[in-house]
């Protein structure tokens, strides 16, 4: 829990489960209710009829169907929300699955495969440059007390 501003009104607000205000949760709630009774009763409407039946901005649709409040609704998602890379029209996310493998397999090429290979940032701790005036400082005194100590 902590302060947060509001990603649709810019509000602070004091976050809970939630990632809107209470006022904007219950504004995108009212929305979804709008939307899902008609999408329901008309399983075959298409974005235009919806915005027309429920007088809610496309704005606010595509917020909704974005955020994932819609699932289930393909056929209208697809409606609406298109591929940010290819313009192809997807039922859910930014990407298309077709572009999503092609993102993935690229950034998969980028990274090492096997995470062991890859050189460290830094050295490891075996492999460091070690002071060796402490290190023989210390072997040195661990010699010391080695021979005083009687057995």
């Amino acid at each position: 829990m902590g302060l947060e501003n509001c990603p649709q009104c810019g509000k602070v607000f004091n976050r809970s489960a939630r990632t809107l205000c209470p006022p904007c949760f219950e504004r995108e709630q009212d929305l979804f209710d709008r939307v899902s009774e008609y999408v329901y009763a008309h399983a075959d409407a298409e974005a235009r009829e919806v915005l027309e039946h429920t007088g809610i901005a496309q704005a606010d649709l595509e917020s909704l169907l974005k955020r994932g409040r819609l699932l289930g609704f393909e056929r209208l998602a697809a409606s609406v929300l298109r591929c940010q890379r290819c313009d192809e029209a997807v039922t859910r996310g930014p990407f298309c699955p077709r572009c999503a493998a092609e993102i993935k397999a690229s950034t998969a090429a980028s990274q090492p495969a096997d995470p062991a290979k890859a050189a460290p940032t830094r050295p490891l701790p075996s492999e460091a440059n070690h002071n060796t005036r402490r290190d023989s400082a210390h072997n040195s005194r661990a010699d010391y007390w080695r021979t005083r100590v009687k057995h």
